[in-house]
């Protein structure tokens, strides 16, 4: 009786080391080890950070862009969050940033007023210029860059400034526009 359960414990341990000396058989076995069983079921792993920005930032569907506004004319989104382009200046960039080049460039001041009841995340103001000839300009960190940054509270202010290259011969009028993840609508202004 000893004698066959002495045996089964030699086939077991060349068995499983057999497998593990054959690249062969421990891929099989491993395929086999990750093969679903038919009608189990597992549920995916937890996220391990918070899903999407709060909902009071969360992306709109759409756009509509308002009628044009002057300098220093507050616009409201139509949420609540309002938005003045007080200054368009003509300045000279400096390359700070990789890739950035030197040159001719219009910094754009911002104030932002949150009139509604919700946190407001000023990642998600999104300020861009075209020229007249319909070149965009290009985002800058040169000086006086100073984009806000955090969460904008309700009833609070906030102002920033956006630099942008301006190509080779597009002297003249400068249309900005300002949009907000947490709205639908685009605020331009030309000057």
């Amino acid at each position: 009786m000893l004698l066959p359960l002495a045996l089964a414990g030699v086939l077991a341990t060349s068995a499983c080391t057999g497998a593990a000396d054959d690249p062969a058989a421990s891929s099989t076995t491993a395929a086999t080890a990750a093969t679903p069983v038919e009608g189990a079921t597992s549920a995916p792993p937890a996220p391990s950070t918070p899903a999407g920005p709060p909902a009071s930032t969360a992306p709109v569907v759409g756009e509509s862009t308002l009628p044009a506004a002057g300098l220093g004319q507050a616009v409201d989104f139509g949420d609540g969050l309002s938005a003045t382009v007080e200054s368009v200046e003509d300045v000279q960039l400096t390359a700070e940033g990789p890739g950035e080049v030197a040159g001719p460039g219009v910094a754009v001041r911002v104030s932002l007023r949150n009139g509604t009841s919700a946190r407001v995340d000023l990642g998600g103001v999104l300020v861009s210029t075209t020229y007249a000839d319909g070149a965009p300009g290009d985002p800058s960190t040169s000086t006086p860059s100073d984009v806000p940054t955090g969460v904008l509270e309700p009833g609070a202010s906030a102002e920033g400034t956006w630099v942008f290259s301006r190509p080779s011969g597009t002297g003249g009028s400068v249309e900005v526009s300002v949009g907000s993840i947490s709205s639908s609508s685009v605020v331009v202004v030309r000057s």
